[in-house]
């Protein structure tokens, strides 16, 4: 519970002041506040940029007083300053934007931001309606390493792969530990149980086949729902010999040149090979289109309507072209990177690091 102190008490992000007869409120901001905010030259969305710097003029003018909002104006103009904004840059945010009736989208979709790229397809995307945000492909949290012990692979929800002495294998998913789920899958074995395992159906089937649960491998460790839907489909669609029931989630042929089948197993760390984390970003952002598409409906043979449908295509499309259009330019930096040490060894230029387009 928060305690006067010399005539104040913050509330929120509200610093309440009593002075003789009245209240003055101003901004709060704990000692432990570092004015650090999303740099200028971060990897995102102008449009994102510029949100922040509204939204702390935006509170600077609704909470503080008349004799505090020019302190406030100012702390708020240097800590963008140290934060790489430019003066045109707050100055542009400070403008007083007049209210017009926004277009209202039937549809959005989520796309990775990438600078030169995404805005090409965000126009595409409106002239058909279609809301377009955006996301950061990775973030610094991402990168740090996390303090806290990681679970056993098979005490974690995710996907995984059982194979039998036939030749086949099994891919499945849950919500649950692994380790669970391939318990059920055991029981129903012994209880001849075919309904709740797919397991079951395929030893009983046509003759006796055997496969070993305790070999079974994890490819990969994800609780996000829609995320396990998806790669899930894409492993079936990498071991194209199982006895799945179904094939998981619909997928467009659109990744056919990005998902390739599985030869020397699985690596049972990362769901994708090292040829294939480019294209990881685009099957993630399919995901929550993609997620939506029901396994079966016996009522309905086409439940995904041509609108939704049509915006799965065309973001398909465009996205598979920004996969591409990164791999060219690795394969462009690698070329000039080889160019140049060729160059050093045979003495025409200086050893300096070469400019890479």
């Amino acid at each position: 519970m928060e305690i006067e102190e010399n005539n104040q008490i913050p509330f929120l992000d509200v610093l309440v002041t009593r002075d003789k007869n009245q209240l003055r409120h101003t901004v709060y901001r704990k000692k432990t506040h570092s004015d650090r905010y999303l740099n200028a030259q971060s990897h995102h969305h102008p449009q994102q940029k510029r949100t922040l710097m509204k939204t702390l003029f935006h509170r600077a003018e609704t909470i503080c007083d008349e004799d505090s909002k020019e302190r406030e104006l100012k702390h708020i103009k240097w800590a963008l300053k140290c934060n790489g904004f430019s003066d045109r840059d707050i100055r542009f945010a400070r403008k007083v934007r007049q209210h017009t009736e926004q277009q209202t989208y039937q549809k959005f979709a989520c796309l990775p931001y990438v600078q030169g790229v995404t805005h090409r397809i965000r126009k595409i995307l409106e002239k058909r309606n279609i809301e377009t945000r955006f996301t950061t492909e990775k973030k610094i949290s991402q990168i740090l390493p996390t303090p806290k012990d990681k679970l056993p692979l098979f005490q974690s929800e995710g996907i995984y792969k059982v194979e039998c002495l036939c030749g086949k294998c099994y891919i499945g998913q849950t919500g649950r530990s692994i380790q669970c789920r391939l318990k059920e899958h055991s029981r129903a074995i012994k209880q001849y149980d075919k309904e709740k395992s797919a397991l079951a159906e395929h030893k009983f089937e046509d003759g006796d086949h055997t496969f070993d649960l305790e070999k079974t491998v994890v490819l990969a460790k994800t609780s996000k729902y829609h995320q396990r839907l998806i790669r899930e489909a894409i492993e079936i669609r990498k071991n194209p010999n199982n006895f799945d029931r179904d094939q998981g989630v619909e997928l467009s042929s659109t990744w056919n040149s990005v998902i390739r089948p599985s030869q020397h197993g699985i690596d049972q760390t990362s769901l994708f090979t090292s040829s294939e984390e480019d294209s990881s970003m685009a099957i993630e952002t399919s995901a929550t289109q993609q997620s939506r598409r029901p396994r079966h409906n016996p009522e309905n043979n086409n439940p995904i309507d041509n609108g939704r449908e049509n915006l799965h295509l065309i973001i398909e499309e465009k996205v598979v072209a920004l996969v591409l259009m990164k791999r060219s330019r690795k394969v462009l930096q690698i070329f000039e990177q080889n160019r140049h040490h060729a160059k050093i060894n045979s003495g025409c230029v200086s050893e300096k690091t070469p400019g890479l387009r």
